[in-house]
């Protein structure tokens, strides 16, 4: 079990507490308490999947803020996950960074 937590700016006026838990099936829950946020993610699927549901549900959430660079901040929280080994949990595409 692989969790990290970590101060991102959401915006010019929003610095948050990202929490990212792994679960051992390959799952991510990522949540944002300050804004009332979460959502989970699958390790196996490809970034753009991440990308548009986090997106997605930044925009349900109401997110009042630049969703594109927000869900690039999660994802890059997210990709900075290792395994015990060293490996990453998670590799994002290499122009999506």
């Amino acid at each position: 079990m692989i969790d990290i937590a970590e101060n991102i700016e959401l915006s010019k006026t929003i610095t948050a507490e990202l929490f990212v838990h792994r679960t051992t099936d390959g799952r991510y829950i990522i949540s944002i308490p300050k804004i009332h946020w979460s959502a989970q993610i699958n390790a196996e699927e490809e970034y753009d999947t991440h990308f548009k549901h986090i997106q997605s549900s930044l925009n349900f959430q109401l997110f009042d803020g630049d969703t594109d660079n927000a869900v690039h901040l999660i994802l890059k929280t997210v990709e900075q996950l290792r395994l015990p080994d060293g490996q990453r949990v998670i590799k994002l595409a290499e122009n999506n960074r």
